[in-house]
């Protein structure tokens, strides 16, 4: 089993075995996060890599936000995942890019 080159899938199979083999013996239950959290994690994630740090969630839209929003149910971890790979595959298909020349 490789340790740094699977990612996300090994983070789900380490879960898995530590339910099974009783590795951990509690589990914590996160709460959901409010439309208003989920957008500002975006923010402040993107603002990470811009040149100037601004209030909007640019390059994602309002609507295409709202989306990410509804279908992350709340959780962070599932939004994160969904905000990087819209922004992904807009690279991919050649209608975005990681650093905008405005930004």
């Amino acid at each position: 089993m490789c340790l740094y080159t699977c990612g996300a899938n090994l983070t789900v199979a380490q879960d898995i075995y530590g339910r099974v083999l009783g590795i951990f013996r509690e589990q914590i239950q996160l709460p959901k996060l409010k439309p208003e959290e989920l957008c500002e994690i975006a923010v402040k994630t993107m603002n990470l890599v811009r040149r100037q740090p601004t209030e909007d969630t640019y390059p994602i839209q309002t609507e295409a936000m709202k989306q990410l929003i509804l279908k992350s149910g709340g959780n962070p971890r599932q939004f994160n995942r969904n905000c990087a790979d819209v922004l992904a595959t807009a690279v991919r298909l050649g209608r975005g890019s990681p650093r905008p020349a405005s930004v």
